[in-house]
């Protein structure tokens, strides 16, 4: 028995050491949205210690998740048992930057125990969408100009065609 419940924590605190690798902030909620895993990544992203958020409930720790429609969706969806995901969005400042993947956590008879979170940091494409959005409004603009300066030299060809065809020139197109 005594080698048995080492083997469990040896699982264990491969489980939390494994967890606390992950550069995406991961956390676990039970049945009743107690918060049963959270990572180093989490503690450092929102200034929560371990210590001072496990046992508490998610909705009581973030009271402005309730507001997000979308988020609670997808949370409802994993109790359901389904994989889950919500995009980034600029508008909710807890998902500015952080897509999220709900996924069921499931005992061994496959009854949903809880769900995982795992927040996957996109910063760097939120950042490049913005780069890419910039440039793009920054050609469009340049497009527009280039054309407006290119509109008087139609003008002449038109006229220089016109010209030619009174005079009887070839066709040159």
């Amino acid at each position: 028995m005594e080698k048995m419940q080492g083997t469990v924590n040896e699982k264990m605190s491969l489980a939390e050491m494994l967890n606390d690798c992950s550069i995406d902030r991961v956390m676990a909620i039970d049945l009743d949205w107690n918060i049963i895993a959270w990572n180093q990544a989490s503690e450092l992203a929102s200034g929560l210690a371990k210590k001072d958020v496990i046992g508490k409930n998610l909705l009581e720790v973030f009271p402005s998740l309730k507001s997000d429609k979308e988020l609670m969706h997808a949370i409802h969806g994993a109790f359901l048992g389904r994989k889950t995901f919500v995009l980034s969005d600029k508008e909710k400042l807890h998902r500015y930057y952080y897509e999220n993947h709900f996924t069921p956590l499931k005992d061994e008879t496959g009854r949903v125990i809880g769900v995982l979170n795992i927040k996957h940091d996109v910063a760097h494409r939120v950042k490049a969408e913005n780069e890419l959005k910039a440039l793009n409004k920054s050609l469009a603009r340049k497009n527009k100009e280039l054309k407006q300066k290119n509109a008087p030299a139609q003008v002449q060809s038109r006229k220089l065609e016109t010209q030619m065809e009174t005079a009887g020139a070839p066709d040159l197109k």
